[in-house]
């Protein structure tokens, strides 16, 4: 039905689209604004009650057009029933999506006017209009992106220079690179205190407080940011090129080199750092670092303390030994465990007294190691003790509502096959209709496109489930038999600290929430299988808290919550001739999660 207002004019929308901010481009879009005054000048039966824009975005993908996006929406809610825009490839350039949204506009009455073109979604050979137009746009597009890559590889013959100039120590100035004196000279602290043997930590740390600015202009330092740094060519005059590749030009799909693709383009500006410093800047970061199974690589700092491997702080940062106290009885040194974000980044007080920010600060309290020992024994008891049957029928209850999900899963397939063979059928009577003339190749390529695209959709949906089920089916029956068969073994809780082994065996995290409050993750199913946290050693913390909460609600079970007393603490104590500080004391809560 056609929409119309109070006067008896028909309600419509326009649409402009300008690929990029470039002066040019701007101009042409303010162009597309009076081209379509002038457009509605010349219909008063038309009223114009939306404008939606987008600038400087692309038109091979719908989804980052957001003006875009609210037209559809507001054209299916009946805000309007005509949508006017300039020609085909402003609307857009890849051809699967252009017919799409034109059928489902088309469907619920709205109409697109695609003026210099002259087409009608309304007309009888709109259809076949469209789809030859968009078709051609999106060659365009394919072309576009090949003389882009081409003249890229040209540019890198000719030493030509990217970069907006937004690096440290550095200012853009046409077609090349200026020194800021400034920011320069923080450059060559980073690099003086590498080179004397600090750390990235240390080096942070010291730039906070000396109110160090950063390439912003911000007094905000990531480890990750002074890694960087320390391997830029920039600061020797060079710069690293193809880093990077398009492997989707429709869909924007960027794929980042390997270090082996670089090429190093020799520039024409000022060096900050001598090419002896910086080579000997690489080789130390040779030996600081090494390879974790294929992942990034990670600073080396070996220990054989246990904890140190498991423990995790509530901000998303690990913990760091360091020697508490010595008992005065025995002489022992007692260990303690620090928040390294707190140790490396200072407490609220550290940084209100020094001025720093307080973005991300922690005020963990150290943790002493036998309120870990307590807790691991405490809950290995409850598991292989009390809890035994509870945690086997809990693995047992999750193995039968899988059982249940498998019927469902067939109950799918069916349903995608027959959905992939009536679409082919579709697809082999359009052939047919081609053949005979009695569609045209512009109605023969829109229809096709939309049975392939429903034909790839549903057997991608297969793969997944197809993929899933049997994995899932033989982890599950796996682990079940592992856990029981682990359950049964014998352990000796007649002491004051368990086997190591058997803690590492079992406890894949620990991360203290609280002050007096922690979560046990453990994998008792015996399967090795890899870490799935995914947690990568440079992400900033808040990722890394997140990613731990994330894997804990989807790949954990939890299994039980319990408490260390005071009156507990002290039997632990008692039993090896030791005493509790009982005016310090708190009592310690902890859940244990099971997988």
């Amino acid at each position: 039905m056609i929409s119309v207002n109070n006067g008896g004019k028909r309600k419509v929308a326009f649409y402009a689209r300008v690929s990029t901010e470039h002066e040019s481009q701007v101009s042409a879009f303010e162009n597309q604004m009076k081209w379509c005054y002038k457009i509605m000048a010349e219909h008063p039966e038309w009223e114009l009650v939306e404008e939606y824009s987008d600038k400087g975005i692309t038109g091979t993908q719908a989804k980052k057009r957001p003006s875009f996006l609210k037209m559809i929406e507001d054209a299916l809610k009946g805000n309007f029933d005509l949508i006017i825009t300039r020609e085909v490839s402003r609307f857009g350039r890849n051809i699967v999506e252009v017919i799409n949204y034109a059928k489902k506009l088309k469907d619920n009455g709205v109409e697109i006017k695609f003026i210099s073109d002259e087409i009608s979604t309304f007309d009888k050979n709109g259809g076949e209009k469209l789809a030859e137009i968009s078709a051609s746009a999106e060659r365009e597009s394919r072309k576009t992106s090949e003389r882009v890559t081409a003249g890229q590889e040209i540019a890198r013959k000719k030493n030509v220079l990217y970069g907006s100039g937004n690096i440290l120590g550095y200012n853009r100035v046409g077609k090349t690179f200026v020194i800021d004196d400034e920011q320069a000279e923080t450059v060559r602290m980073i690099f003086d205190m590498y080179l004397n043997g600090h750390g990235v930590r240390a080096i942070r740390t010291e730039l906070l407080k000396q109110e160090k600015k950063n390439s912003k202009g911000q007094i905000k330092w990531f480890e990750s940011t002074i890694s960087r740094i320390l391997e830029n060519p920039m600061y020797i005059g060079k710069q690293y090129q193809n880093k990077t590749k398009v492997v989707d030009y429709l869909n924007h799909i960027v794929k980042v080199n390997d270090k082996s693709e670089y090429v190093l383009i020799q520039g024409t500006f000022k060096s900050i750092i001598s090419e002896e410093d910086f080579e000997k800047a690489q080789e130390i970061k040779k030996k600081r670092v090494k390879k974790n199974f294929g992942q990034k690589p990670i600073g080396i700092k070996s220990t054989k303390d246990k904890w140190m491997h498991l423990l995790e702080c509530d901000c998303g940062a690990k913990f760091q030994q360091y020697k508490w106290r010595k008992d005065e009885k025995t002489g022992q040194i007692k260990k303690g465990y620090v928040c390294r974000n707190r140790r490396t980044n200072g407490t609220t007080q550290f940084r209100l007294e020094n001025n720093l920010p307080l973005d991300g600060v922690c005020d963990r309290k150290t943790l002493c190691d036998w309120h870990l020992e307590l807790m691991i024994k405490d809950i290995l008891e409850e598991i292989w003790g009390y809890r035994k049957e509870s945690v086997i029928r809990v693995f047992e209850l999750i193995k039968e509502n899988f059982e249940n999900d498998e019927i469902n899963n067939a109950k799918k397939l069916k349903e995608l096959n027959s959905k992939i063979e009536s679409y082919n059928q579709k697809r082999s009577k359009l052939l047919d209709l081609y053949t005979d003339e009695t569609i045209g190749k512009g109605e023969f390529i829109s229809k096709r496109a939309e049975f392939d695209e429903n034909i790839k959709r549903n057997q991608d949906e297969i793969r997944r489930i197809e993929g899933s089920v049997d994995s899932e089916k033989d982890s599950r029956e796996n682990k079940l038999n592992s856990i029981e068969k682990a359950l049964e073994e014998i352990i000796n809780f007649d002491v004051e600290r368990l086997d190591e082994d058997l803690i590492k065996k079992l406890v894949s995290k620990v991360i203290a929430r609280g002050d007096s409050e922690f979560e046990w993750y453990l994998n008792i199913s015996d399967n090795l299988e890899e870490d799935v946290f995914n947690i990568m050693p440079n992400e900033k913390l808040d990722i890394k808290r997140q990613k731990s909460i994330e894997t804990r609600d989807t790949k954990y079970i939890l299994a039980f919550k319990s408490i260390i007393t005071l009156d507990r603490a002290r039997e632990y104590k008692k039993k090896y001739n030791k005493y509790v500080r009982e005016n310090q004391w708190t009592d310690i809560k902890f859940n244990v999660y099971v997988k």
